[in-house]
């Protein structure tokens, strides 16, 4: 959940049958993979030919509850997965050389394996909206640990009784739960830098990762029922860029600032990517990049620079088979370079992205970077892609609330017709945060005007459906700080404005909260 300014993808169509009946393995490489692979007259083939060799490294793992911050590799190593030291005996020398084991038995132990048996993602397939007829709508202020802040990356736990935010004010941050009903605290947890929040696909646990300060990151989740916070490992890392779940719920990726990087904040070559499997806090380094995402198999999809250029690659769990995801081209990364996360469907088995060149061109790669495609190009500086419910339809736009002119568009990713979506609003206006509606009936975008001499800032959301615009309430005093999100059953919906820091008429950030 962090503040990348996405939202979660749509609802398609199952592809697991096939899944089930063709399951993949990883198979890493090293030298017993490539002589079994020659004595079978096999050619090992990654997504576009770059394979990489396993290399020791030393171990990364970490348990839950272990105080002690890991070693971070450096950005110029090779990324590899940990290995435990073997306790058997060693053979003797005349003793017949062991089999090899099948390869899924070679997964290195601090490795995340998939598990196919996958729970049923949580997210809402319809929508309350503001005007509604029985809707009733309502500013909400959660009791702020700083003065005037703000709330960002809200959402709902699953049965729509508490909300996760974080909560910014004065260069603090920290990780709010709250009761949804009145937004008492449960659970407030202070994060050094910006943290990063993620739910898993049944929204029963909230994944945290936040800064503890000596450059270290703590990986914790909280029990949304019973605000329990459960230490999963520390990461040695000077802050935090994402976290997601895999799909099954057992393991999280995270990208965490290398504490030896120079790079920009948001620089995919300052950040490292890490698994971090649940069940006892192993840790496997996995390579340079940002915004991760685990494909339907669990592979790991992420941003990476290579040879100067932005490009979208795959990694398998254990680290040591990755290469270029897609035929794109990779735009050359400098300072002014935009960096947006790959999207994938939410069955995991597609992944959608825009290379940011000019035009910017939308494309959709399946995970194991087969069949990849142009949807279309589209006349932008930049582009920030999601997926809508339909599992076919791609909401594509350049709004970053500014009061820059920006764009919106619906892209079909298959026959790659593209639609502009008009949204109605006055000069000196902004645009951001636009947001599929749950059932897929249109979209939700959030109109912005800045403080002027004469009035403040204000705020208002605004629906598109089927080319009609409609305002869904009046002004509100403050500024869009996250995007719309709902409860699962579609009954709530919260929008987060922020603060108007203006001496006596100051207003704090607050939640607007419709209810049907």
């Amino acid at each position: 959940m962090d503040d990348e300014r996405g939202v979660d993808s749509g609802v398609p169509g199952s592809r697991w049958p096939a899944v089930l009946s063709s399951p993949r393995f990883w198979i890493p490489a090293g030298a017993a993979a490539t002589a079994l692979a020659v004595a079978l007259g096999l050619a090992l083939v990654g997504p576009v030919a770059r394979e990489r060799a396993a290399a020791e490294v030393p171990r990364v793992t970490a348990s839950p509850g272990d105080d002690a911050a890991i070693a971070a590799p450096s950005l110029d190593a090779t990324p590899e997965a940990a290995v435990a030291p073997s306790t058997s005996p060693s053979a003797p020398a005349s003793a017949e050389p062991e089999a090899l084991p099948l390869e899924a038995d070679r997964t290195p132990v601090t490795a995340c394996v998939p598990d196919l048996a996958l729970p049923v993602a949580l997210q809402a397939a319809t929508q309350v909206l503001p005007g509604d007829k029985g809707a009733r709508s309502a500013d909400v202020e959660a009791p702020a640990t700083t003065e005037l802040p703000e709330y960002v990356d809200a959402g709902f736990s699953a049965d729509g009784a508490r909300v996760a935010a974080v909560e910014h004010g004065e260069g603090a941050y920290t990780v709010r739960l709250l009761e949804a009903q009145g937004m008492a605290s449960v659970l407030d947890l202070p994060s050094i830098g910006a943290p990063s929040l993620a739910w898993n696909p049944t929204r029963t646990l909230l994944a945290v990762v936040r800064g503890v300060g000596d450059d270290a990151v703590e990986v914790s989740t909280i029990d949304t029922l019973s605000g329990e916070q459960t230490l999963v490992a520390q990461l040695a890392g000077a802050g935090t860029e994402s976290v997601v779940w895999s799909a099954d719920g057992a393991c999280l990726a995270v990208a965490v600032r290398d504490t030896a990087a120079s790079g920009a904040d948001g620089d995919p070559r300052a950040y490292r990517i890490s698994t971090v499997r649940l069940s006892d806090g192993a840790v496997t380094a996995i390579d340079t990049g940002v915004m991760p995402g685990f494909a339907e198999d669990g592979t790991l999809i992420y941003r990476k620079v290579d040879g100067g250029r932005l490009e979208l690659w795959s990694s398998s769990l254990d680290g040591t088979r990755q290469g270029v995801l897609g035929s794109g081209a990779g735009k050359l990364f400098t300072a002014r370079t935009v960096v947006t996360a790959p999207a994938l469907s939410a069955d995991r088995s597609t992944v959608a992205y825009a290379e940011q060149s000019s035009p910017v061109s939308i494309r959709v790669v399946d995970v194991e970077g087969v069949h990849d495609s142009l949807a279309t190009t589209l006349d932008l500086p930049w582009a920030r892609v999601r997926w809508m419910p339909d599992g076919v339809t791609l909401l594509v736009d350049d709004c970053d609330g500014s009061v820059t002119a920006c764009e919106v568009w619906l892209v079909d990713s298959v026959s790659g017709a593209a639609e502009q979506v008009k949204v109605p609003h006055a000069r000196g206006t902004a645009l951001d945060y636009p947001t599929p509606l749950p059932d897929g009936s249109g979209i939700v975008v959030m109109v912005g005007r800045p403080a002027s001499s004469e009035k403040p800032a204000a705020a208002w959301p605004v629906v598109v459906r089927d080319g009609e615009a409609a305002r869904l309430s009046d002004p509100q005093p403050g500024y869009a700080a996250s995007a719309p999100v709902w409860s699962p059953d579609g009954d709530r919906l919260l929008l987060s404005l922020g603060p108007v820091p203006d001496g006596d008429q100051g207003v704090a950030g607050r939640f607007l909260v419709t209810r049907r």
